[in-house]
């Protein structure tokens, strides 16, 4: 407790040392005539972390005289190396100039130095002289909470501090947040969604900056994702993406958005898919299923086989089946997965029924016609948990009355053997409430071939 004390103590005299250290009323040619207004004032305190510089004079500027170099801004913290501050300078119009730093300002003190401004030639009697002067940008802290109170009360956010803010909220969690601590920020990001160009700046930062916890870059991803007409965000992407020792989940879904944008990476997906975790393999294969189906079937066949995470076993058999549904060798392997190879699997009996629901779905939306007596026989087999057999009826009932080609009499001959069957098997249902709304799924997709 002595040590904290002692810490505390010691970093409270450095601040004041260092605070005394910078004389912020230090300036040098404020009284001149021709100067009309400067902002920041000179000697200011609370100046914001995004802002433009501007001076304002009574003369006219010769255009001519404008260089980078008429404004500077300097970082007067004594530890930076860079301290001279880029940025853009503009003649806002005959009489004032301005600077805008190519990034918000860290909090501290700065000097603004204005010099080698010549008047137009009427006026080249009148001169400019050099103009310094100092500021200071303050840290500003706010908790989460503060920043949902401004919010609800309307008012407006400096882009850093909410970016700190978020950036400090979910530092303290570990890498699984909970659903209601982000449900917590909804408004936040409708906040930067809805104003994305104010906020653009934070937004590419929060997402770009691998420091920064991936729960709290995703969304930023998202808001980029519908902007990527803009320049600035789709440099932030292929920025990331080009960053191979990047977060897993973050690249994938870079690269999912990258795609979705019609940029075509499926080249440096090829080369980086072998060596990739198996993470990163879920988001590539669905790529290169894309485009280039017929070269990735086999090494994501090898992929799916020998995935032992069921969600990520779910995604990479989309991807599998992407390469071609319609294909005689895709529709056998999804059955053989189906009847053989889940049923032995380690997997739990509730992740064998979702992932077998996924492979249901993928033999529904091909566009063979005997996928409807497929369908059938998934129902119709006993040894399959309840939501296979159910989503395969689902998936008649949707998909069966918009087939014009299909002979609808013979599949409503299979499905009346199988309502018959159903309910002849009471040793295939823990319940008679799942025997009986099997068969009323059947009756009802009976009922409405009857009325096609």
């Amino acid at each position: 407790m002595k040590k904290l004390i002692v810490g505390i103590v010691l970093v409270s005299l450095y601040s004041l040392v260092y605070a005394k250290e910078i004389d912020i009323s230090k300036s040098k040619g404020l009284d001149q005539e021709v100067i009309i207004e400067l902002y920041p004032k000179p000697t200011a305190r609370d100046v914001e972390k995004s802002l433009t510089i501007k001076a304002e004079f009574a003369i006219e500027i010769d255009e001519k005289s404008i260089q980078k170099n008429n404004i500077k801004l300097k970082n007067l913290d004594k530890k930076k190396k860079k301290p001279i501050i880029k940025g853009d300078i503009i003649l806002t119009d005959s009489k004032s100039l301005s600077f805008t730093p190519h990034k918000a300002l860290e909090s501290g003190f700065y000097e603004v130095e204005i010099k080698s401004l010549k008047a137009i030639k009427s006026e080249k009697k009148k001169k400019i002289k050099e103009i310094k002067y100092r500021f200071e940008v303050p840290e500003v802290h706010l908790t989460i909470d503060d920043v949902l109170s401004d919010i609800n009360s309307s008012k407006s956010i400096e882009p850093n501090v909410l970016a700190d803010t978020l950036k400090a909220y979910y530092a303290q969690f570990d890498a699984d947040v909970n659903v209601a601590i982000t449900l917590k920020l909804t408004p936040v990001f409708i906040l930067l969604n809805e104003n994305y160009i104010t906020y653009k700046s934070i937004i590419l930062d929060m997402y770009t900056d691998k420091n920064n916890h991936k729960l709290l870059r995703l969304p930023m991803l998202e808001f980029i994702s519908d902007h990527m007409d803009d320049k600035e965000s789709l440099d932030a992407l292929i920025k990331v993406f080009n960053d191979k020792k990047d977060d897993s989940l973050i690249l994938g879904k870079t690269a999912k958005t990258l795609i979705k944008s019609g940029i075509d990476i499926s080249k440096e997906v090829s080369k980086r898919y072998p060596t990739s975790n198996s993470t990163l393999k879920t988001y590539y294969a669905k790529i290169l299923a894309y485009f280039n189906p017929k070269e990735a079937r086999e090494m994501i066949e090898k992929d799916m086989d020998s995935e032992m995470e069921g969600n990520k076993k779910i995604r990479l058999i989309r991807a599998f089946a992407d390469t071609g549904i319609d294909d005689d060798y895709v529709m056998s392997k999804l059955e053989d997965m189906l009847y053989n190879t889940l049923p032995k699997s380690h997997f739990h009996p509730v992740e064998q029924d979702i992932i077998s629901v996924g492979i249901v779905m993928h033999i529904a939306r091909s566009n063979r016609d005997d996928r409807f007596y497929r369908l059938i026989d998934i129902a119709s087999n006993g040894s399959f948990y309840r939501y296979t057999r159910s989503t395969a009826l689902d998936e008649l009932y949707y998909r069966l009355p918009k087939n014009i080609t299909v002979d609808k009499s013979a599949i409503k001959v299979r499905l009346q053997q199988l309502s018959q069957d159903i309910l002849s098997s009471p040793n295939d249902f823990k319940d008679e409430r799942y025997q009986k709304l099997l068969n009323d799924e059947v009756l009802q997709i009976i009922s409405i071939l009857e009325g096609v």
